[in-house]
């Protein structure tokens, strides 16, 4: 009867601990952060816009590495922070980079220090003139079509190979 009673307040023990210590050793959510760019590749000359994202409260600091004119950082607070950068005009195709950090103080009591994340996605800048590479349906993996129509060359291809198979033939024929 005692060791019944003892294997009762040993499983009361640990079921107590559990239960007010369970909150202590839950799975706090990491801080994640996301930055998104649209376009990616344009005209130099032309503006993008983007959006960077937290699930913790963030101090914001958002820079573009083009001209001097445009280098002044995106300031702001919260869980999302909108933004816009002018590009200059580039003689030559140039990828430059957007950078974006968040400066957060944790919600959760692991830490009192304040925390960051940071993000860079590139920016292509093509010059005047030159249009970014654009696929069937208008996204921006495919190449350019910078050639003529091509179903007459392939047509007109075959029909001197024909012709040219068919002299082979005819003086092999006449030896």
């Amino acid at each position: 009867m005692t060791t019944k009673r003892f294997s009762v307040a040993v499983l009361g023990a640990v079921f107590l601990v559990l239960g007010i210590s369970g909150g202590a050793f839950a799975d706090y959510a990491a801080a994640t952060m996301n930055l998104t760019v649209t376009p990616t590749t344009l005209v130099g000359g032309n503006t993008f816009t983007g959006i960077a994202t937290s699930n913790e409260d963030c101090h914001w600091s958002i820079t573009y590495g083009g001209p001097a004119s445009t280098a002044q950082p995106i300031t702001g607070t919260g869980t999302s922070l909108h933004f816009s950068f002018n590009t200059d005009t580039v003689g030559a195709v140039r990828t430059d980079a957007v950078t974006a950090v968040c400066s957060y103080d944790p919600s959760v009591p692991r830490a009192t220090v304040t925390q960051t994340l940071q993000r860079s996605v590139d920016v292509t800048l093509t010059p005047t003139g030159v249009s970014p590479p654009t696929t069937s349906t208008g996204g921006g993996l495919g190449l350019p079509n910078t050639g003529g129509p091509s179903l007459w060359l392939a047509v007109a291809g075959l029909a001197l190979t024909l012709l040219g198979a068919g002299a082979v033939v005819r003086s092999r024929a006449r030896a």
